[in-house]
């Protein structure tokens, strides 16, 4: 990104700040959107009031990005979180509609600039999702993101540490060895030797 397009994003961004403060919505939202630059929400104010209601701030749930698009020919709000992509769109005449994806479904995406807009194509599964007529400077911010939030989450979740199975049954497997072992010498009754087999296989 060009130094000159740092510092359009940052000129919009600061003109997006006033605007956003002025929203009738939680200051932790506003914080978020100020704090990651968003600045191409022109026409969504139903959107973003709708995003308070959508977004899990209590559950560790935070907007990375935001823009404003086309869904399904319809103007609507596109956010990234570090959980998922939803797409908010409040048209006053069909009441409104929510898409959520999750970032552990998105197989991939796409960005096709045009000559004053983006498109955006994000891969859910089998599922092809369109997002059109996106700033030419948002959209590829907000491509990126998606695809850095998607990668990162997938690694987070293939980095959950397993619990080792095969340690745990082989302990087992020694200590009724040696109990077996008391029993042949004398030591443990059979009575007993079965109150602690059950102990040890937790029945």
């Amino acid at each position: 990104m060009s130094k000159n397009n740092d510092i359009y994003i940052e000129n919009r961004a600061s003109s997006a700040a006033k605007k956003i403060n002025k929203l009738n919505i939680p200051d932790e939202i506003k914080k978020q959107l100020i704090d990651k630059k968003v600045f191409d929400f022109w026409f969504n104010n139903k959107e973003l009031r709708a995003l308070s209601d959508n977004i899990d701030i209590a559950g560790g749930e935070s907007i990375q990005y935001a823009a404003s698009g086309n869904y399904d020919n319809h103007t609507a709000l596109i956010i990234c979180t570090n959980m998922r992509v939803m797409i908010i769109n409040k048209n006053m005449f069909i009441g409104g509609d929510f898409t959520d994806i999750p970032l552990n479904m998105i197989n991939g995406v796409s960005i096709k600039t045009r000559l004053f807009l983006s498109d955006i194509q994000i891969t859910n599964g089998a599922t092809n999702i369109f997002l059109n007529d996106l700033d030419k400077t948002a959209a590829p911010i907000l491509a990126d993101t998606i695809k850095s939030m998607s990668k990162n989450y997938q690694q987070s979740i293939q980095n959950v540490p397993v619990q080792n199975t095969t340690d745990s049954t082989q302990d087992m497997i020694a200590e009724l060895k040696q109990l077996k072992e008391l029993v042949d010498e004398g030591i443990l009754t059979e009575e007993e030797f079965s109150a602690k087999k059950k102990q040890v296989l937790g029945l």
